[in-house]
């Protein structure tokens, strides 16, 4: 709910959890957080306080500050069906593996990239050497590729952590992502994730199934799914849910047979709970193979750079030796 990163909203959930659990009413609850807050958050947190006293429930409030679609839906949930300690301990948990896997891409990111910038260094050694160039143009012309290296990841960062807030960043985010060959599969799991997820909290704490469609369908950040969503939401009750899901066409084979057979039998929970473990497993393989191969891509790209410039520098010495020996 609060935090800069997922495992700040984390701890803020599971802190949440516990005082509501004790039987702390949720406007005492969040006063208790005031103390290890942003200014930021601090000055939200009261505009929260404030209309929860005026008779707001915490979801509207939370979607009035603009916090994450999923945050909202879930938290929803929570109150319609009286399971709010629930809902919260499920986004706790899901935030926690969300700061798992960002430490994961960060280690695995963290020596490529200081090789990468070694390599802006390595590059003009040479001339260095051979004094073509001075080690004030040198140090001047490698920090300032430093300075717009980091400019980037830092925006690019930047953006990331908007994103997560921001439904008009996310969607814009998510579009160009899902135009890219490998990344589009990523983002369409990570939206069926959060989708399915949301289904399945809402169902396990009592909401019926077509009040869960509906708000799965407003914390979803992808278009196209939300397009699909909306047709799932008018067809689930003339069709059942299963075929509505068909003909939408979002689901894999698999997925839809797991579905089927659920509602059926009348585990349709226990069916979105495979689907859901079953996504949140292909998400965490493709960032295992992020860790694994991105490293070796920059690796490589870092050392071509490095080859090149060095390259390129003793071809422009020995164009110069030879010049002086044509004039000897």
């Amino acid at each position: 709910m609060f935090g800069t990163n997922p495992r700040k909203i984390a701890e803020c959930y599971h802190a949440i959890v516990r005082m509501h659990d004790a039987g702390l009413a949720i406007d005492a609850n969040l006063e208790t957080l005031s103390g290890a807050l942003t200014t930021h958050d601090q000055e939200m947190l009261q505009r929260m306080i404030r209309r929860i006293r005026k008779g707001d429930y915490l979801a509207r409030v939370m979607e009035i500050e603009k916090l994450p679609p999923l945050d909202v839906a879930l938290v929803k949930v929570g109150e319609k069906t009286g399971n709010l300690s629930e809902v919260m301990n499920f986004l706790a948990v899901f935030y926690d593996g969300r700061a798992a896997l960002e430490r994961s891409f960060r280690r695995a990111m963290m020596k490529p990239f200081f090789l990468f910038i070694s390599s802006l260094f390595l590059r003009d050694l040479p001339q260095i050497f051979s004094k073509s160039l001075t080690v004030k143009m040198y140090l001047l012309k490698n920090l300032s590729l430093v300075s717009l290296v980091v400019a980037v990841v830092a925006a690019l960062f930047y953006l990331y952590r908007i994103s997560n807030r921001s439904r008009e960043v996310a969607e814009k985010w998510n579009r160009f992502f899902s135009a890219l060959p490998w990344f589009g599969g990523v983002v369409r799991a990570v939206a069926k994730e959060r989708f399915f997820s949301c289904l399945h909290m809402g169902l396990k704490s009592g909401c019926d199934l077509q009040t869960m469609v509906g708000i799965a369908n407003e914390m979803t950040f992808l278009p196209s799914l939300r397009r699909a969503t909306q047709e799932i939401v008018v067809r689930t009750q003339k069709l059942g849910f299963a075929q509505a899901v068909t003909e939408a066409r979002i689901c894999t084979p698999n997925e839809l047979l797991a579905l089927k057979t659920g509602e059926v039998s009348g585990t349709l929970d226990g069916a979105l709970k495979k689907v859901t473990d079953d996504l949140r497993m292909q998400i965490e393989g493709a960032m295992k193979a992020v860790e694994d191969w991105l490293p070796r891509i920059v690796y490589a790209l870092a050392m071509i750079y490095a080859v090149l410039g060095i390259f390129e520098s003793y071809s422009n010495q020995l164009k110069e030796l030879n010049k002086v020996i044509d004039k000897i």
